[in-house]
């Protein structure tokens, strides 16, 4: 059933998700917690949001963003799908930052969404890389093409709004490439991603009367290790400098290679390669003298 009515203000929904990708057994693989926010999901959530803001699909179309990492978050699926036919079908899935190792995770969820009716776009590493490096349109594309699927290469910075707006309409483009067209950086949104999302990321919220002086007195303590460290290298060095024995001082490992150690040193005869390897060096060296005791009249003489 429809959530909007004529003259309402209508709705587009726009669900991100950054697929994980499955273990060796076919299992997706999830953590209660990640560690590392994914930038590219970061970024199409703040384009997504500079769009709502400037009510870029029209002034009675609010564009309502949702979120999701795989990594650390379950999917709702049906929820999505409830979500984007109470508004007509007027919704579009992203599939943002996909790599190679990601696609057939996200394939599968697309083709869940497609089985639904939703319409879904994938873009990433492995759209964008397999457009540019391979001949024709790659088979793992061509499944999802197959399904009804948007591919989008390239840079989306200046160019979300067009797809967002033929979303709206129903009217997607099997492919949108932007390959020739690179955003400007003036003016860039700055990536961003909400509350709810990033808490699912590091460790817990601190007071922070607890955390600064934790963290002030670590910094401390941790430069003052390095300088102790530091300073008793600088003392040794000098004690070496001072010792009256410091520049006659040898041992094996300063003392130069001697000639005769090729006959001496295991290495040289631990098999025919390494022997060979001598006989060849000795030979050059040989040659080299000889070429050297031609020239030495040569030079008298002039």
């Amino acid at each position: 059933m429809s959530e909007n009515r004529p003259g309402d203000t209508r709705k587009f929904h726009v669900e991100l998700i950054k697929p994980s990708h499955y273990d060796q057994d076919g299992y997706v693989l999830q953590w209660w917690k990640a560690w590392i926010p994914s930038n590219s999901l970061a970024c199409l959530y703040g384009l997504s949001l500079d769009l709502a803001e400037k009510k870029a699909l029209g002034e009675n179309v609010e564009i309502v963003i949702n979120a999701y990492d795989e990594m650390n978050i379950v999917i709702p699926f049906e929820e999505i799908v409830r979500r984007i036919a109470r508004a007509d079908g007027r919704g579009l899935v992203c599939l943002t930052g996909v790599q190679s190792n990601q696609y057939p995770r996200a394939l599968d969820i697309a083709r869940q969404f497609r089985e639904a009716g939703v319409q879904v776009a994938i873009g990433g590493f492995h759209v964008s890389g397999c457009l540019s490096m391979l001949p024709g349109v790659h088979e793992s594309l061509q499944e999802a093409l197959d399904m009804g699927v948007t591919l989008v290469a390239g840079e989306v910075e200046e160019h979300l709004g067009e797809i967002f707006a033929a979303a709206c309409d129903k009217e997607l483009k099997p492919l949108y490439n932007y390959f020739n067209v690179l955003p400007s950086l003036e003016g860039a949104v700055t990536p961003f991603l909400p509350e709810r999302l990033v808490r699912r990321y590091g460790l817990p919220k601190e007071n922070p009367l607890v955390f600064f002086p934790r963290r002030i007195w670590e910094t401390l303590s941790t430069y003052a290790r390095f300088g102790w460290y530091a300073w008793s290298l600088h003392r040794l060095r000098k004690r070496v400098q001072r010792d009256p024995a410091a520049k006659t001082y040898t041992d094996l490992a300063l003392a130069p290679v001697a000639v005769a150690e090729e006959e001496e040193l295991e290495m040289f005869h631990l098999n025919e390669l390494a022997e060979a390897a001598v006989a060849k060096a000795r030979a050059q060296a040989e040659a080299r003298a000889k070429a050297k005791a031609r020239k030495a009249p040569v030079a008298a003489a002039e």
